[in-house]
C-alpha cells in the first residue's frame, strides 16, 4: 500500500469523523433555537391571554401581541425544527460512513490498493452528497465549528487508529 493510498484513506476517516461532530452539534444548536423560540411563544401567549382576561385594555396587551406575532412569525420563517431534524438525518448518515471509513482503514494492509481507493473514493461522494442537504434547507456553514470539529477529530481519530 502506497503512502498516498494510505493518506487518502486517512484524510476521508478524519473528515468522516468532523462531519459527524459537525452535523451533531449543529442539529443540537438549531433543536435548541427551535424550543427556544416554542418558549417565548408559549409565554408570550400565555401572558397575553392572561392580561386579556384580566383587563378590558392595556399597552402591554398590544405589546404581548406584537410579541406572539413575532415569535410566530420567526417560527415559520425559520424553520429551524426542520433544519434541525435534516441536519440529526446528515450527522446519522455520516456517522454511518465513519463507521465504513473505519472499517476501510482496519483493512488498509489487507485488500488491493485500486479496491481502498475505489471505496474511499465512493465514500468521499457519498458523504458530499448526504451533507449538501444542508445546503438545501439554507443551513450556512459555522466555520469557527468546523475548525473546532476538525481540531477535534484529529485528536480523537488519531488517538484511536494512528
Amino acid at each position: 500500500m502506497t503512502a498516498t493510498t494510505r493518506k487518502a484513506v486517512w484524510i476521508g476517516l478524519l473528515n468522516a469523523d468532523r462531519q459527524v461532530r459537525y452535523y451533531g452539534e449543529l442539529s443540537d444548536r438549531y433543536s435548541k433555537w427551535s424550543r427556544g423560540i416554542l418558549i417565548a411563544l408559549a409565554v408570550s401567549g400565555s401572558v397575553e391571554a392572561t392580561l386579556v382576561f384580566k383587563e378590558a385594555w392595556s399597552p402591554l396587551i398590544i405589546l404581548f401581541a406584537v410579541a406572539v406575532a413575532a415569535f410566530s412569525i420567526w417560527a415559520a420563517v425559520s424553520d429551524y425544527a426542520k433544519k434541525a431534524a435534516i441536519l440529526s438525518s446528515i450527522n446519522r448518515d455520516c456517522s454511518y460512513l465513519e463507521t465504513q471509513w473505519q472499517d476501510l482503514w482496519g483493512r488498509i494492509d489487507r485488500i488491493d490498493e485500486d479496491l481502498a481507493l475505489q471505496e474511499s473514493r465512493k465514500l468521499e461522494q457519498r458523504l458530499i452528497d448526504a451533507t449538501k442537504r444542508a445546503a438545501d434547507v439554507g443551513v450556512h456553514e459555522d466555520q469557527e465549528l468546523n475548525k473546532k470539529s476538525w481540531v477535534n477529530a484529529c485528536k480523537v481519530v488519531s488517538q484511536n487508529y494512528a
